[in-house]
Formats: structure tokens, C-alpha cells, sequence
């Protein structure tokens, strides 16, 4: 920025207007902390259940010039609609309830494959926000959805073919309760 403004390609008010909001950002239904990034490896991310689809529109226009992620949890299909007609590069997954934007290609950085369980059919949303969240982050990411564990021997045997097929698994369980 500072070598636009001296190339005369961005003018000075527009330069500290830019940096009056570069660490967070209040737009008075919401506290954008935009420096989370930096501190935590990973964005701000805008939690949808509760929020309007305006809110969440504008929370995203001021986080989308500044991150390369943005994303966006617990979304029903018809403020993902909404969303999607302002944001048509975002990308929304109805199983998860999220809305993702990738601005570019994430790096691999964790240090193992996550597993995400999930015990029934009815814990498959939240497992899914979570394995979609990890993958997000930049880890490799397995599941397995409906272990069945009202019966003990069939998790059993899941948990032998995830011990054959991932001997150093980082482990998530995911359930609604």
C-alpha cells in the first residue's frame, strides 16, 4: 500500500482510510476482527444462525478484500441463496449449512489425517461442518458417518478399519449433544 501511495497510484486519504480499519472494524451490528488471521493462522469466521442475510453480506464485504477465507457456519438454503446472488464465487455446502469463499488454494499444514465420526444419521450436519471447517484450516480430513453406536460391535469394526487405514489419525467426534 505504502509503495501505491508513493507511486502516486493510490491517493493518501484512501491509503489511511484503509489503514484505520486494518485491524478490525466496527459496522455496528458487528466487530470485524480482521488481524485474527495474522494472530491465529486463520480468519475471523461468521458464525450465520441469528444474523440476517444482510448482516452476513455485510460482514462479508468487509472481510472478503482483506482474506483469503471466508466462512460462514449454521446458514439455512435461503440465506445461502441471498448470500450467493452478492457473492457468486462463494460456494455453499447444504449438508455442513456453510458458506465458503477460497480466494485462492489452501496449503496443506497440519500434521496427520483428521477422522470425523459421526455416531447417526441426525449427528451427519455437525460432523460435517467440522469436517469441512478442518479441511478449510488446511488439513487432510477422513469421515465416517454413522458408526452405528447403539450397537458396540459395530463400532468395533469401524474403529479396526480406521486403525488399518489411518495408524496416525487425530481424532473428532462429532454428535449434536
Amino acid at each position: 500500500m505504502l509503495q501505491s501511495v508513493a507511486d502516486g497510484k493510490l491517493p493518501v486519504e484512501n491509503a489511511a482510510k484503509t489503514l484505520t480499519n486494518i485491524s478490525s472494524e466496527d459496522i455496528d451490528y458487528a466487530h470485524i476482527d480482521h488481524h485474527r488471521s495474522l494472530r491465529k493462522g486463520f480468519p475471523e469466521v461468521i458464525f450465520g444462525l441469528g444474523k440476517s442475510s444482510d448482516q452476513i453480506i455485510g460482514i462479508m464485504e468487509k472481510m472478503v478484500p482483506q482474506e483469503d477465507i471466508v466462512l460462514v457456519t449454521r446458514v439455512d438454503p435461503q440465506k445461502a441463496e441471498q448470500v450467493l446472488l452478492n457473492f457468486p464465487a462463494a460456494v455453499y455446502d447444504p449438508e455442513a449449512k456453510m458458506l465458503i469463499i477460497k480466494q485462492k488454494e489452501i496449503p496443506k499444514q497440519g500434521k496427520g489425517t483428521i477422522l470425523v465420526l459421526s455416531a447417526g444419521t441426525s449427528d451427519i450436519p455437525v460432523a460435517k461442518e467440522a469436517f469441512v471447517t478442518a479441511e478449510i484450516m488446511g488439513n487432510t480430513v477422513h469421515s465416517v458417518f454413522d458408526v452405528g453406536v447403539a450397537g458396540l460391535h459395530f463400532f468395533a469394526d469401524v474403529l479396526a478399519g480406521i486403525g488399518k487405514n489411518f495408524p496416525q489419525l487425530g481424532l473428532l467426534l462429532a454428535c449434536q449433544r
